[in-house]
């Protein structure tokens, strides 16, 4: 059984058999100076003490930190996992993520080769072959792992398996190859969301002996300044420094900075980004790596299909927002007018690939063509909502399965919306005038939008986005939705730019190093997962899981137990 430490403020003592005396041990193995007492004597860089040890220790435990213990433990190591959450609100994305990865056989190796280079050096992010070879092989090997396990991956149904939704970008060089098989595999769905997490959680609990401590965030790397090794980690427990030993390796598995909005206005260059998964991704694992000397890679790129979403009081990450199925509706920007068709939808799919080439079209991971290029979405904030009582009765307009606020913080949409709009999250007006003053919006201009919306309902085309360009994106609003503003109430909901997960961090090699900026290892530092992933701004969903999560996770773990002990 794994051995999961609960009490925030208990300790297994540095020892080698016997109590806290042989701290003088630590002097030798460190070069420091044992004071007459045996205790070592702290530098600016030396804890002084080890308050737990293990051969590995990884930071995280989302896929990539239960993979990567998972791997070492099998390789013989002790492992201690480090996670900031309680054991409630621990796992990260991958707990409300989509569970699936991508697996592609051998038998289309070449041609998901020639899609990649498309999709990264085609874009003007090249991408090494060594790299496009390590994620086809690597994330095959991932249907095996997981069978070693016991589990028995599956692949996906319609409309998720064959062509049907992957690729992402079926005009691409090697589209056809792609669609030509299943694109990716999870565990039994009937579960619900997070299957795949959980089923690794009870893998460790009950197959290894993995330690596990919870509430336990990393604070900083503890590194020799002259070799530059990484012997422990500093994490914190009930406001109290502790100290980890990991004599062999260090492994971080600490997610993205999605939550951090200093680092979103840094590197994406947005002034507010929400996301879906853990509130507890804020990158402080990338920042530690940084301090270490680890050079960057990808950091302005984001990842999974982007929404569009809104933040209530009572919950920590974003909600999101599911345009009215009847009714008025319509979207506008910080010039208080519209700025694309509402209904716009991703052109996915093998059988789209005769339009996913035209200008305007969206991709479902937040880039849209413009000039024959893939360039980021638009997201105009303040940016709004805006329906009728025909719309708010047409059923729940928040919330998602595959998210954070409702498969751990617990959120239900109610069922006409009632509650959202009793507490104040949903502005309520009986006049456009009156709603725009209550969204601190310009009522003239507002009530030019909506003419010209009423307008467009009485023409029966959108004269705004309805263009009749061949080669534009057709419109995809149905004919049914041109529905004008007539009586009130009406509503407002404000909407943020949404993701599950950024994807940059630190620059590794395929053997899970973490690199300096100088292209050196950084000695006994591992990184897998979400901080310094395989994608750009093109990633292909489902793609995350097989290539940083599940087979970086294997490979940083599996090499991270073959290090020589320091001690």
């Amino acid at each position: 059984m794994a051995k999961k430490n609960t009490g925030k403020l208990s300790r297994r003592q540095f020892t080698k058999g016997a109590a806290v005396g042989a701290a003088g041990a630590a002097a030798a193995s460190f070069g420091s100076t044992a004071s007459a007492a045996g205790v070592v004597a702290a530098t600016p860089w030396d804890p002084g003490r080890w308050d737990f040890e293990a051969d590995v220790v990884v930071c995280g435990m989302g896929f990539a930190g239960q993979t990567a213990a998972i791997e070492a433990f099998r390789a013989g190591a002790s492992v201690i996992i480090l996670e900031k959450g309680d054991e409630a609100h621990c796992g990260g994305n991958s707990r409300v993520c989509g569970q699936g990865f991508v697996a592609p056989s051998p038998a289309i190796w070449d041609g998901y080769t020639e899609y990649l280079k498309r999709a990264t050096t085609g874009e003007g992010f090249p991408q090494t072959d060594e790299w496009i070879q390590f994620f086809l092989e690597e994330g095959y090997k991932n249907i095996e792992w997981f069978q070693e396990l016991g589990a028995e991956p599956m692949s996906a149904p319609a409309p998720f398996g064959v062509g049907g939704w992957i690729p992402f970008f079926p005009h691409f060089p090697g589209a056809e190859a792609v669609a030509s098989e299943p694109s990716f595999y999870w565990l039994d769905p009937s579960l619900g969301p997070g299957q795949n997490w959980y089923f690794l959680d009870s893998y460790i609990k009950e197959q290894t002996e993995v330690e596990v401590m919870y509430e336990t965030p990393v604070k900083r790397l503890v590194q020799v300044p002259v070799t530059r090794e990484i012997l422990g980690v500093v994490g914190e427990q009930n406001g109290e420094e502790v100290f980890i030993k990991a004599k062999k390796a260090v492994v971080m598995c600490t997610g993205g900075y999605e939550f951090n909005q200093d680092m979103i206005r840094e590197y994406i260059h947005l002034p507010v980004f929400t996301t879906k998964g853990s509130p507890l991704n804020t990158g402080e694992g990338i920042k530690m790596c940084m301090a270490a000397g680890a050079d960057l890679r990808n950091m302005g790129a984001y990842a999974a299909p982007t929404y569009l979403a809104t933040m209530f009081p009572d919950y920590e990450s974003a909600i999101q927002i599911a345009l009215p199925r009847a009714g008025a509706v319509i979207q506008i920007g910080a010039n208080n007018r519209r700025w694309r068709d509402e209904y716009r939808s991703a052109k996915t799919g093998i059988q789209n690939a005769e339009v996913s080439w035209k200008e305007g079209t969206y991709n479902g991971v937040g880039s849209i063509i413009e000039g024959g290029r893939y360039v980021r979405d638009k997201y105009p904030m303040p940016m709004h909502v805006i329906f009728d009582e025909e719309a708010r009765l047409s059923g729940p307009l928040f919330g998602n399965t595959m998210s954070w606020s409702n498969n751990i913080e617990g959120y239900v949409c109610s069922e006409n919306n009632e509650v959202e709009i009793e507490n104040g999250w949903v502005m309520k007006a009986d006049t456009i005038a009156e709603l725009a003053e209550m969204m601190g919006r310009d009522p003239e201009q507002l009530q030019e939008t909506i003419d010209r919306w009423n307008a467009s309902c009485e023409e029966g085309k959108d004269l705004e986005f309805d263009l009749g360009d061949p080669n534009y994106t057709s419109y995809d609003r149905p004919a049914d939705r041109l529905v004008p503003f007539t009586e009130g109430p009406f509503y407002a909901v404000e909407t943020f730019p949404c993701c599950l997960n950024t994807q940059g961090g630190m620059v590794r090699d395929t053997s899970g190093h973490v690199l300096d900026v100088e292209g050196n290892v950084i000695p006994r530092l591992y990184a897998a997962g979400e901080n310094g992933g395989f994608w750009n701004h093109l990633y292909q969903c489902m793609s995350n899981v097989g290539s940083d999560c599940y087979a970086m996770g294997r490979v940083s773990g599996q090499n991270a137990a073959a290090e020589e002990a320091w001690d």
